[in-house]
């Protein structure tokens, strides 16, 4: 789940930063950055195997995170 959610941190736009949310923009409150403070090692390789299709509609994406307990 980690490795999910570092690799939707950093694909995510610097404005997600401006509403609050935890993009690394202009008001987030800090990013642990690309490596994360985890102490795990993501590997581009691997992004697929996480993230759903770019194709998927909602319904798809629910599924797909209901999956992985998220």
């Amino acid at each position: 789940m980690e490795r999910f959610v570092a690799i939707l941190a950093v694909s995510s736009p610097p404005e997600t930063g401006l509403g609050g949310g935890t993009g690394g923009g202009e008001g987030s409150s800090g990013s642990a950055g690309e490596g994360g403070l985890d102490g795990r090692v993501s590997l581009a390789s691997e992004a697929l195997d996480f993230l759903p299709p770019s194709t998927s509609n909602l319904s798809g994406l629910t599924a797909s995170f209901a999956a992985k307990r998220l």
